[in-house]
């Protein structure tokens, strides 16, 4: 977006909401295949409707992608990834304060 600089025009992920969700259990964490191919879906539960942010970082720490992802509030959400190179890359989820990393590898 051309008001956000730490978003990539590329826009690689896509986001949609994860069906029958039970919103009571909401807890803050990240889960993704491993290893990841193209499109494969990353799921991610939220605390609330705080600002929230999911970036992908390569190997040497450059930032690959960004997006906005809170608002959609707690509970389960699902971002696909768009096609990555394949290589090593570290996903971390931030809200509120917060932040959980985890490292997938891209598989083509």
């Amino acid at each position: 977006s051309a008001d956000d600089p730490d978003v990539i025009d590329s826009e690689p992920f896509s986001i949609g909401v994860a069906a029958g969700v039970d919103d009571a259990a909401a807890v803050f964490a990240l889960r993704a295949p491993n290893p990841l191919a193209g499109g494969a879906p990353v799921r991610f539960s939220l605390m609330g409707h705080a600002a929230a942010r999911l970036a992908v970082f390569d190997v040497g720490g450059r930032l690959v992608a960004s997006r906005e992802v809170g608002g959609q509030g707690p509970g389960w959400h699902t971002v696909r990834l768009g096609a990555l190179s394949p290589g090593i890359y570290m996903l971390r989820l931030s809200e509120a304060g917060r932040s959980v990393t985890t490292r997938v590898i891209a598989i083509r």
